[in-house]
């Protein structure tokens, strides 16, 4: 087995290799095999010319047998004070629990090896999604590499569903959109409010710093306009909570992609209803703005879940997250 950094010229032939199970979006039966190839031949090309990535083919015999592509999240990095890598794409083609385990561990020490050379301590993250196939083997093979793994996600879809959007007029509960002077406490409420986050779950990384990235990716959705919409929940005057929302125009799809990206309620306002009608509201707001909707919740998250699941949103995706952290 050889293991070596993609290339453009590579590309083509790996696209040809790769089922749609193990394809981005591959869930939604409007899309054809060739737009979901489409999708991911354009979006790793992108990152063959993103010099902070990092895409490895495990060869065999002049047949791919694996592929993983990886990342470098700054944001996260400039955070933390160490380098963080997002796994985006890892794809095994065989059946078998020692050959995915064999290739899995060959596209891990290469990966490894390579970032050694660059950072002297480092964050490796990846989702793994349940609905490609032999998921359960590659997992397995994933601890067996001393990843950690700490949650699950859940997403949900919604196609142009509209919902009660006066549900707040009885519950006293006014809806608007953020203005920078909100910045500030919604930062506050982003920063106490998320138990259920991959800063917290992941054991590799520091809680005071989570918070802060947390508040601060509040504060930059409002001020810098890192989304396209923050919905503010007011109750007597005062901000009880926020949903953010973001629109994504795929070309090779032709759809705009919808995501509720975040929410938060402050603790003193919980259990009146307030997530609800905030849901409700951004729900609405996408269905104007998208073509589908995607809306994700950790599995541990049972007051979100189910209100998707009461609201009709099937469950479309569940995420297993894991992590490793290498060097001191």
């Amino acid at each position: 087995m050889e293991t070596r950094k993609l290339d453009i010229e590579l590309l083509g032939s790996l696209v040809s290799k790769v089922r749609r199970d193990q394809l981005f979006y591959s869930e939604y039966k409007f899309l054809t095999d060739e737009q979901l190839q489409l999708y991911f031949l354009n979006k790793e090309k992108s990152l063959i010319e993103n010099s902070e990535s990092y895409q490895i083919v495990a060869i065999e015999k002049r047949d791919f047998i694996g592929y993983l592509s990886c990342v470098k999240d700054h944001f996260d990095s400039e955070i933390f004070g160490f380098g963080c890598y997002r796994i985006s794409n890892l794809q095994v083609f065989s059946n078998y629990q020692r050959e995915i385990q064999s290739i899995t561990s060959s596209l891990f020490q290469k990966l490894e090896g390579t970032l050694k050379q660059k950072e002297r301590k480092f964050h490796v993250s990846i989702g793994l999604s349940n609905n490609m196939q032999d998921f359960d083997k590659i997992f397995n093979s994933l601890t067996g590499n001393g990843f950690y793994y700490y949650h699950t996600l859940l997403t949900f879809s919604s196609i142009k569903l509209k919902f009660n959007g006066d549900l707040g007029r009885n519950k006293g509960i006014t809806i608007r959109t953020a203005t920078k002077e909100d910045s500030e406490e919604i930062s506050r409420i982003a920063a106490e409010s998320f138990e259920l986050s991959r800063f917290k779950l992941d054991p590799f990384l520091d809680d005071t710093k989570g918070n802060y990235l947390l508040g601060l990716s509040a504060r930059n959705a409002v001020e810098k306009k890192f989304v396209d919409v923050v919905f503010v929940a007011e109750i007597d005057g005062r901000i009880a909570g926020y949903y953010t929302g973001k629109k994504r125009y795929i070309k090779e799809f032709d759809r705009t992609l919808g995501e509720g990206i975040i929410s938060a309620i402050d603790s003193q306002y919980r259990g009146r209803g307030v997530f609800t009608v905030l849901d409700n509201t951004i729900l609405n707001w996408l269905a104007d703005n998208s073509d589908f909707t995607e809306m994700g919740t950790y599995l541990g998250n049972f007051p979100v879940h189910k209100s998707f699941i009461k609201k009709g949103l099937p469950l479309i995706r569940s995420t297993h997250q894991l992590s490793k952290l290498i060097g001191t």
